[in-house]
């Protein structure tokens, strides 16, 4: 085993007191691969990893040797990568050429390449609807030549493949080939380039409709030189713009890797320009959708770093990349808090005495993940498996949340139970789990990890031995909208709820179904997960029952009688139906959500500046319509004031992607008069009057 060189005890303390307090943020590796074969991640230009909400996808390649008979891999976390479902078989064909994944909500999409001959390099797709707990049949993307390097991104419908094809010529060319039904169907494959030269390594990022497709080009290039360029669309793919020179500078620019969030879009690539024998890892941002390029950045402060991945939201951009600064390759990661305008110091993740290799890192919410191939268990056949690691609380400044828990009916505390800080994910429904903490036998708890102007919803349970009082939310409500949401700006005490007590004993039946909510693309009905089913009998709670990841129930310890079903869930308006148990179980008893309320979504296009209309119609009584566009993602503040200048409604405080926005205002709570809205996103603010009339 190779034995890395510690140059001296000083540099080690050194560089110990700088990554101490990142570092401890990093929860412990993972192995999520044990196995004979060698199984390796993705290629830096595309992703091994990808995460929504609470649900991490993983892809690799399984075979004896990387390059004979293999197979693709798949794995998912449901809890945000604390524990992994069993391995899935992608395709058991001759696959070759490493897989990659991208995920936009509940659709899943991945890509390899499939060798049938020699002479022929494939790439094929697959597809889950439902968040990778089925799959669709493989699907044919480009056949008949030699496709390498292949990368996928996906943001609602919009499907994106690129590749490097290998021509007659000795030449290569970036193709790319695009759906806009969320990969049900493709649109024709596209010669992206036509110039005499060698081009690898294509990467693509999208945002909205924006799509950003970098690569490695030698067509400027000396011997021993390639730049990044760039290509862009504006319609999702289906056209496209000039080439763009992203670098000028000796030596190779290769192995890119992009990210866009609204507006702002991040690449980074590997660099020999301070000399052949020196791997830097460089970096450069637009903030105009990849118009206009800001200054070369290097991130790496080493001359061995290589393979960059990167991923962002909001503001936060996270950059893993391998070095190997003691001979040794291990993983590295630095990130900004600030859309890559400054960064942060580095931090080493991995410290074994052997190779980590090919990381990809993927962000959702406040939680960055990322995958490796790792040969710590190298035998004699060199293989190799993939790990894990996950930072929960990324880039963020947090603070703390304390409070008590007492029942509603007399003022006592909870003896028992957990409370939990939630996010809503406005964009794609979800809802994460930002801390979770025991409630203690006194009735108090305290959140550590509060994010820092984030918008939470804080939810008491029972716990599961006890079940004496139903899930509610702070302050003190089962219905989330008039839940009190809280915002960290400083450390929070007194944060104190109230729940109802569950008035039962053990009794022999059950009510079980599952909830549904309208799905994507006039597809059926999709599971519901995070829904809560109250059952009462009168006013009074006699259990309840959350729906898991495929929308299903339970309630227990029913007696003989009649009951009140309410299921709500965030982001849903509340659905009630009436049910009589006899003498046997009730089943299928099944909750239909519909879609959303609040925000629609009138268009992902990037609009060019920030905007407010008018509300339509007004006067109005008790409805009106609030449109209103942002350029970038960010958080956004909708709220409603009176005359006197006091709050009259929150209508949203969130994060939203670049876009233009419907908001239909209920004004039935409120008395006729003047009102007052206004739009808050970062330095944007604009007000507007309106008048109701009842």
């Amino acid at each position: 085993m190779r034995i890395k060189i510690i140059y001296s005890l000083s540099l080690f303390i050194l560089s110990l007191v700088l990554n101490i307090r990142g570092y401890a943020q990093w929860q412990p590796e993972h192995r999520l691969t044990n196995d004979t074969l060698y199984s390796a991640a993705s290629e830096n230009n595309a992703w091994s990893i990808a995460a929504s909400g609470d649900t991490i996808h993983v892809v690799w390649t399984s075979a004896v040797y990387i390059s004979t008979f293999s197979e693709i891999y798949y794995k998912r976390s449901t809890d945000g990568g604390l524990t992994w479902d069993a391995n899935i078989l992608i395709a058991n064909q001759n696959s070759p050429g490493p897989a990659a994944v991208s995920v936009s909500g509940k659709e899943v999409h991945i890509i390899w390449t499939q060798s049938p001959s020699s002479q022929h390099y494939d790439i094929y797709y697959r597809r889950s609807t439902d968040g990778g707990g089925s799959w669709l049949p493989p699907v044919a993307i480009y056949t008949g030549g030699k496709s390498l390097y292949q990368s996928i991104t996906a943001s609602g419908s919009v499907v994106i493949v690129t590749w490097a094809e290998d021509l007659p010529s000795n030449t290569s060319e970036i193709y790319v080939r695009n759906s806009t039904t969320g990969g049900n169907s493709w649109g024709s494959a596209t010669r992206l380039t036509n110039a005499n030269s060698i081009k690898t390594y294509p990467s693509a990022s999208i945002s909205g409709q924006a799509v950003n497709i970098v690569w490695q080009d030698d067509r400027d290039a000396n011997i021993n030189e390639s730049e990044i360029y760039l290509k862009r669309s504006t319609t999702g793919g289906n056209s496209w713009g000039p080439d763009i020179r992203l670098t000028n500078a000796p030596g190779y620019s290769w192995h890119p890797s992009i990210a866009s969030v609204g507006s702002t879009v991040h690449v980074v690539w590997e660099d020999r320009r301070n000399g052949l024998q020196s791997h830097d890892i460089y970096y450069k941002r637009s903030s105009d959708n990849g118009v206009n390029w800001g200054n070369d950045f290097r991130i790496s402060s080493t001359t061995a770093a290589q393979n960059p991945s990167v991923s962002a939201e909001g503001n936060n951009v996270h950059i893993i990349w391998q070095d190997s600064p003691f001979f040794d390759n291990d993983i590295h990661h630095r990130y900004s808090v600030n859309d890559g305008i400054s960064w942060q110091n580095t931090l080493s993740l991995t410290f074994d005495a052997e190779d980590q290799k090919g990381p990809s890192v993927s962000v959702s919410g406040s939680v960055v993940h990322t995958v490796w191939t790792d040969y710590r268990h190298r035998g004699s056949n060199n293989n190799a498996e993939i790990y894990y690691r996950r930072n929960p609380f990324g880039s963020t400044v947090f603070y703390t949340c304390s409070g008590t828990v007492k029942y509603k009916d007399n003022n006592q505390p909870v003896k028992r139970g957990y409370a939990k800080a939630l996010r809503y994910k406005f964009q794609t429904g979800e809802i994460e789990t930002v801390d979770s903490v025991s409630i203690l036998s006194d009735g108090t708890y305290t959140f550590t990890g509060m994010p820092r102007g984030d918008t939470l919803y804080i939810m008491y349970y029972p716990s599961a031995d006890t079940l004496d009082f139903v899930p509610g939310y702070y302050v003190s409500t089962t219905d989330w909208q008039q839940a009190a949401k809280i915002i960290p700006l400083q450390n929070l005490n007194n944060t104190n709820g109230q729940v109802d007590r569950i008035n039962n004993s053990i009794n022999p039946y059950t009510i079980s179904g599952q909830a549904f909510q309208n799905g994507s693309l006039d597809a059926a009905p999709a599971p519901l997960k995070n829904a809560v089913i109250y059952v009462l009998q009168g006013s009074v709670y006699k259990n309840f029952g959350i729906t898991n990841s495929n929308g299903e129930y339970i309630a227990a310890n029913l007696p003989p009688g009649t009951y009140t079903l309410t299921a709500r869930r965030i982001g849903f308006a509340p659905v009630t139906q009436n049910v009589t148990i006899t003498n046997s179980n009730l089943q299928n008893i099944n909750f239909n959500f519909g879609s959303p309320i609040g925000i629609e979504v009138i268009s992902l296009e990037v609009p060019s500046r920030f905007s407010l209309s008018q509300n339509y119609p007004n006067p109005f009584n008790p409805v009106t319509n609030i449109k209103f566009s942002v350029p970038k993602t960010g958080v956004v503040n909708l709220t409603v004031y009176d005359a006197a200048g006091r709050e009259a409604a929150m209508l949203f405080n969130g994060e939203l992607s670049a876009g233009t926005y419907n908001y239909d205002f209920d004004a039935s709570q409120l008395a006729s008069g003047i009102y007052f809205y206004r739009l808050e996103a970062g330095e944007f603010t604009q007000t507007k009057k309106m008048v109701l009339v009842k």
